[in-house]
């Protein structure tokens, strides 16, 4: 056999490896999805999940009223700090940015745009501990 016969093959022959396993691997993932859409859907119709407090544990009912309380805070919160930052640096960059330290906040922005959230928060996490 010449040599492109070969790796066409061989590319043909990896690709559906790759495939199988990646359906090998998802068998599970969907079997999960499944079971918490069956057991989850009854207790998301029922009247009263998103307005009523959590119930103690063991009894029946409740909803989710604090978990959306507490994140419309967290949010509020990090944009009340964030957004006059943001904007304020945005109208530094584009009135007086052509200098340094214009060049450097420019620099920083585009470090913490290109960094992937979770692993930054990682590090900062057990930067601060």
């Amino acid at each position: 056999m010449s040599l492109p016969l070969v790796r066409i093959l061989v590319d043909r022959i990896v690709g559906s490896l790759v495939v199988l396993c990646v359906m090998v691997a998802a068998i599970p993932v969907l079997v999960l999805f499944l079971f918490v859409i069956i057991k989850g859907l009854p207790g998301i119709l029922t009247p009263g999940f998103f307005t009523q407090s959590p119930h103690p544990q063991g009894v029946p009912g409740g909803g989710v009223l604090n978990a959306i309380i507490g994140t419309l805070e967290i949010v509020g919160i990090g944009s009340l700090l964030a957004v006059p930052v943001g904007v304020l640096i945005g109208i530094f960059l584009s009135e007086y940015g052509r200098n340094q330290v214009g060049d450097t906040v420019r620099f920083i922005s585009d470090v913490l745009r290109a960094c992937p959230r979770s692993p930054s928060a990682s590090s900062a996490t057990a930067w601060w501990s």
